[in-house]
């Protein structure tokens, strides 16, 4: 089985997704699930999660509301204020409606919630009910990410896109991206996202080459039971498609054995966000 751990669906508000900038002008558009199936079919994919995109609950209302008319979106990651008093009415609401398995804020953008006692609170609410939450941040706060993920331990965690390593920063950047690496594989509640990574390269050269070393790095440094594949599509399509975001994994399969192989494309996401999806 192959699950495709981290994809986004949504109908383009100018508003909504104001972090899309001028350059990602293929994004500013309608991206839904008949856009996404073909590709599915193509590359033997067999599910996915449907991961969101915005700050409100209507965001998580549409992907809800796609996931009942399409078996293969086998959950959602959504979005749910953590700060508001009534967080555990809010998450219960949610998981009646369908397959919540999760929970993400955009927390690159408002870092700010590292140090907001609600927000804080809100995780632990949501860890009482073991629901994964999903860090998303870049390279540079991942010491704030990893002082949120020793304080959250009651339930996993879900590191996105490899922490949006530094590919472009040489070296020095990959030191001290690996170092910070170690300390979070010290702390076994967290597992990381292969995702997103096609985006932090730069133009003209091979994407594939320059985020090799980070993914033989998590290899080795988190090991295969602690990662899972995932494209960020529609996002991945400002450097390539779909297909060459799941082939362009082949070299780093090849060298493990098959059930660390199929942990990684799918097994590990059936397992940790519960999904009930069976092939």
């Amino acid at each position: 089985m192959i699950i495709d751990a981290h994809q986004h669906f949504w109908r383009y508000d100018p508003q909504a997704h104001d972090w899309m900038t001028s350059e990602m002008a293929i994004l500013k558009q309608d991206w839904l699930p008949d856009d996404l199936a073909p590709f599915l079919k193509e590359c033997g994919v067999d599910a996915t999660l449907a991961v969101q995109s915005c700050g409100n609950e209507s965001d998580t209302a549409f992907l809800m509301g796609l996931a009942a008319r399409h078996d293969w979106i086998a959950g959602v990651v959504g979005w749910v204020d953590l700060c508001q008093r009534n967080v555990e009415e809010r998450l219960l609401y949610w998981r009646e409606k369908g397959p919540l398995v999760g929970i993400r804020h955009q927390l690159e953008d408002t870092p700010q919630l590292f140090e907001t006692a609600d927000f804080h609170r809100g995780v632990g609410v949501l860890q009482q009910q073991e629901q994964v939450y999903e860090v998303l941040v870049r390279s540079h706060q991942i010491e704030q990410a990893l002082a949120f993920c020793q304080r959250h331990d009651d339930y996993t965690l879900v590191l996105d896109h490899l922490g949006k390593p530094p590919v472009t920063d040489g070296s020095p950047g990959f030191d001290r991206w690996s170092e910070q690496m170690k300390s979070l594989a010290e702390l076994p509640h967290v597992v990381v996202k292969l995702s997103g990574l096609v985006t932090e390269t730069s133009l003209g050269r091979g994407w594939a080459e320059q985020v090799s070393p980070y993914i033989n790095a998590a290899l080795n440094i988190l090991g295969p039971e602690r990662l899972m594949w995932g494209s960020d599509w529609p996002v991945c399509q400002l450097r390539t498609d779909y297909k060459e975001v799941i082939t362009g994994m082949a070299p780093h399969l090849e060298q493990l054995n098959s059930s660390e192989h199929q942990a990684i494309m799918g097994m590990n996401a059936q397992r940790i966000y519960q999904l009930k999806y069976k092939n």
